[in-house]
């Protein structure tokens, strides 16, 4: 089956309104908490409050909905419904993977700077002063943006992956996998620096920034393909 943008939109859509009531309430419970905490913390007027706090909202919430995102292929009528949706194994995918990346990063930011609007006046009316707006633009949380929709492809390979518990798995092999690459970056800085005649320090410097760079560009794409290869393979039994 060729690929359709008509039927991706059409699957986003359904996602959304099937999902529209928890949605509704996560929003609603998520602003209220966010407003009384704001109203009666006072660093809430430092930049760093609000960082800080979309940070954990993104990262706790997109990773929540990136593990269930693939739940119905563990339930035999579920999944007998959803793998026989009239579409292809890769718009099944991007559907889910566009609404817990992408989409759901630009709603929580648009989301988050409104409570911010709404906290700053909150505080202009109670206590008459000035708070800082959240700013989705800001370096530091485009970074975080970056490292989240990086990891959240893990989340989403373990939904399709792991049966039960899929998020506890994931961080559970994703902590395997971090010191996995901390013995391996140890044994190649300690042959590294018997043959190098640069300092340790800057072999050390190197070496982080290899793996850092080699983690933000292959752990995503990888994440996606295994994700499809597992899905198709889930059609196929």
């Amino acid at each position: 089956m060729s690929f359709s943008v008509k039927r991706l939109t059409k699957l986003i859509g359904n996602e959304v309104v099937g999902k529209g009531h928890a949605i509704f309430i996560y929003t609603i419970t998520a602003a209220i908490i966010l407003l009384l905490i704001d109203l009666f913390n006072n660093t809430a007027l430092e930049h760093n409050f609000h960082t800080g706090t979309f940070s954990l909202l993104l990262f706790v919430g997109g990773f929540w909905i990136s593990s269930i995102a693939f739940t119905c292929l563990h339930s035999k009528e579920q999944s007998i419904f959803y793998l026989t949706i009239p579409c292809s194994n890769l718009e099944k995918l991007l559907s889910k993977l566009l609404l817990t990346s992408i989409i759901y990063v630009v709603a929580l930011s648009a989301f988050y700077y409104i409570i911010s609007l709404l906290a700053a006046f909150e505080n202009m009316l109670v206590f008459h002063i000035s708070q800082v707006l959240f700013n989705p633009f800001d370096p530091d949380v485009l970074r975080t943006i970056v490292y989240y929709l990086v990891l959240q492809s893990t989340f989403i390979l373990g939904s399709i992956y792991f049966k039960r518990s899929p998020a506890t798995k994931t961080i559970l092999t994703l902590a395997v996998l971090v010191l996995f690459f901390i013995v391996f970056g140890f044994i190649v800085l300690n042959l590294t620096t018997k043959s190098s005649m640069l300092p340790p320090i800057m072999v050390i410097s190197d070496l982080m920034s290899i793996l850092h760079s080699t983690f933000l560009i292959t752990l995503a794409p990888v994440c996606w393909v295994l994700s499809y290869l597992k899905l198709r393979e889930a059609e196929v039994r």
